[in-house]
């Protein structure tokens, strides 16, 4: 698995990651999704073809606080 880190400001990290496995447990998977307001929240874009993966994230690093319905202080 080869994976790229980089910080894009303060709170926002980029993660590239790409991959071969040595078993597979579908022909073709595939997930995009956009979160707010929990832990790590962004954006993923995640691909999967028989022993290959991928994945794209730009997340937030920070955890959510649901009772102050805020970021948690650091």
């Amino acid at each position: 698995m080869k994976c790229y880190s980089k910080q894009l400001t303060k709170h926002k990290f980029l993660e590239i990651e790409a991959g071969e496995h040595e078993e597979w447990w579908s022909y073709f998977d595939f997930h995009v999704g956009w979160s707010r307001r929990i832990d790590h929240a962004g954006f993923r874009f995640e691909i999967e073809l028989l022993f290959f993966s991928f994945s794209f994230i730009i997340y937030d690093h920070r955890h959510w606080d649901f009772d102050q319905d805020n970021w948690c202080s650091e």
